[in-house]
């Protein structure tokens, strides 16, 4: 506590009026201002509500045939998808896509 103390006070800044800097220092709490960051009263937000529904690595596999990737083993893409997410993949599919979804003829996996 003792190397905190003297990190956050050599590292203020003289021109803010609390004493605030700009460096590192300013994510840490200091004890005398935690008095002032109370839990609020607020009621939990909503969750959100998903439209999409839940796929298995088979169903991905199948989701990406019909928007005519050409796929030669659907076992290995299935395990492909388990190893880097769909989520992860469609980023790199982007540059293979014409319109939104809809592959390139003659793209393959």
């Amino acid at each position: 506590m003792l190397r905190f103390r003297y990190f956050w006070q050599h590292t203020r800044r003289a021109s803010h009026p609390q004493g605030r800097c700009a460096s590192r220092a300013s994510f840490f709490v200091r004890r005398s201002d935690a008095r002032h960051w109370a839990p609020s009263n607020d009621p939990a937000p909503a969750k959100p509500v998903y439209n999409k529904p839940w796929l298995s690595c088979a169903d991905q596999v199948a989701l990406l045939r019909n928007r005519g990737l050409t796929i030669g083993d659907a076992a290995a893409a299935a395990d492909f998808l388990a190893h880097i997410n769909y989520y992860r993949f469609s980023g790199y599919c982007l540059a293979f896509e014409n319109p939104r979804h809809q592959f390139i003829a003659g793209v393959t996996l």
